[in-house]
C-alpha cells in the first residue's frame, strides 16, 4: 500500500473531494480551495493526486468501461425482475379483479339511434402486455379513495403511451391516437352511466357496455372499466359525463337509455356546445371530465 492511501484523506476535506479533484471536475475555486485545505493537514497533494490517478487507470485497465457496463446492466436487470415479481404477487388481489382484456372501440353510424354508438372489439396483444397494464392502473388508482364518506362520484382517466401509464388531469390536452382508460368512483352511490361525446357529434355509451344491461355500481375505491379505446381524429374534445343517482333517491332504476338520449340532445349542438348538464331529472348528479384537442 503506497503511502498517499496510508496517510487517508485529511478529516476536514471529503474523501469524493479529493477523487474530483484528481480527475480534475471540479471548478477552479473549489479545486484551489481543496488543495489549499490538504495542504494545510500536511498532504503531499501531487503525490496524492499521482496516487488516485494510478488506481484509477489500474481500476480502468482491469475493468474495462463496455465490459463492466454490461455487468450493471445484468444486475439492474436482475433487480428490475425481482421488484415486478414481489409487485405481483403484492397486487394479486387486485389483479384478480382488474386483468380483463382491455377493449379497442370503434365507432359505427346507426341510423335508428343518432350520428353515431360505439361497439366494442377485443384488444390485439399479449396476455402480459394487458396484465401489465392492468396492474399499472390498480396501482396508480389503489390510492384514489381510502375515505368514501364526504366523496362526490367522479371520473379518473389515465392514458397509455408505450410502457407507461399517466393519470390525466381535467382539461388535459389529448390527441387522436391516444390510449384512454376510464375508471369511476361511486362514493357510495349504487347506480351509474358513463358516456362521452366529441367535437363531432358522436355519443359513446361506456359504461354499461350496452343500454339494457344493468346500470349497478361496484364499490372500493377506483374501478377501471374492462375495456380502454383509442381516440379518433374527431375535433376540439372528448368529454365524458358520468351520471348518477344520490343515495337518497328512491325513484328505482337509472335509466341507460334516457342517460343515452340527454347525451344525444347536447352532442347535436357540437362543436359549439359548452360543458353543460345533460337535461335530466335535478336529482340526478353529473360529473363532467374533458379532454382538449388541440386544433390541427
Amino acid at each position: 500500500m503506497n503511502r498517499a492511501r496510508e496517510q487517508g484523506t485529511a478529516p476536514t476535506v471529503p474523501a469524493l473531494l479529493v477523487e474530483q479533484l484528481a480527475l480534475g471536475v471540479l471548478p477552479p475555486p473549489v479545486a484551489r480551495d481543496v488543495s489549499e485545505r490538504l495542504t494545510r493537514a500536511g498532504v503531499d497533494v501531487e503525490e496524492r493526486l499521482r496516487a488516485l490517478r494510478a488506481e484509477n487507470d489500474e481500476l480502468l485497465r482491469r475493468h474495462p468501461p463496455a465490459r463492466a457496463r454490461q455487468v450493471i446492466e445484468r444486475r439492474l436487470e436482475a433487480a428490475r425482475r425481482s421488484r415486478r415479481r414481489r409487485l405481483t404477487w403484492a397486487f394479486a388481489p387486485a389483479l384478480a379483479v382488474a386483468t380483463a382484456a382491455l377493449l379497442w372501440l370503434r365507432v359505427e353510424p346507426d341510423a335508428a339511434r343518432g350520428p353515431a354508438v360505439a361497439t366494442t372489439t377485443a384488444e390485439p396483444g399479449d396476455a402480459s402486455t394487458r396484465r401489465r397494464d392492468a396492474l399499472e392502473l390498480v396501482a396508480g388508482g389503489a390510492a384514489e379513495d381510502t375515505r368514501i364518506k364526504g366523496m362526490t362520484p367522479r371520473l379518473i382517466v389515465h392514458r397509455k403511451r408505450g410502457d407507461s401509464v399517466e393519470r390525466l388531469a381535467e382539461g388535459s390536452v389529448a390527441r387522436e391516437g391516444d390510449r384512454v382508460q376510464l375508471s369511476y368512483l361511486a362514493a357510495g352511490r349504487r347506480q351509474g352511466v358513463i358516456v362521452s361525446y366529441d367535437g363531432r357529434g358522436v355519443v359513446t355509451l361506456h359504461y354499461p357496455n350496452v343500454a339494457r344491461a344493468s346500470a349497478e355500481l361496484r364499490a372500493g375505491g377506483a374501478v377501471p372499466l374492462d375495456h380502454s379505446f383509442e381516440l379518433d381524429d374527431a375535433p376540439l374534445f372528448e368529454r365524458f359525463v358520468f351520471v348518477t343517482l344520490p343515495p337518497s333517491d328512491a325513484s328505482g332504476a337509472l335509466e341507460v337509455s334516457r342517460v343515452l338520449e340527454a347525451a344525444r340532445a347536447v352532442a347535436a349542438r357540437a362543436p359549439q356546445a359548452r360543458p353543460s348538464p345533460l337535461p335530466l331529472p335535478s336529482g340526478w348528479e353529473q360529473s363532467v371530465f374533458e379532454l382538449v384537442k388541440p386544433r390541427r
